[in-house]
């Protein structure tokens, strides 16, 4: 990538959204990461929109994996009262 550092950034944020929107949340994370990193510590405001934008796709990430959690737990207690009937 070329360009000055928050330039960079920017187009890692950009990438990131792009990622989110399309519920690639683990590369939505990469990509905030990567402009974490090349963002000049003196660009507060921008830095601080990609830790929240980071944040938002950890909390999505985790929210799918709690969906499947309870998912998979679902199908074992439905296979269960197939089993044993009268236990809910």
């Amino acid at each position: 990538m070329d360009g000055d550092p928050l330039t960079r950034a920017l187009a890692h944020k950009n990438k990131g959204n792009k990622y989110f929107r399309g519920g690639r949340y683990e590369l939505a994370i990469k990509s905030y990461t990567e402009a974490i990193l090349v963002c000049p510590k003196e660009k507060a405001t921008d830095l601080s929109t990609f830790y929240q934008n980071r944040a938002a796709a950890h909390e999505k990430l985790v929210s799918f994996v709690e969906l499947a959690d309870w998912t998979k737990l679902r199908m074992v207690i439905d296979d269960i009262g197939e089993h044993a009937p009268g236990v809910v």
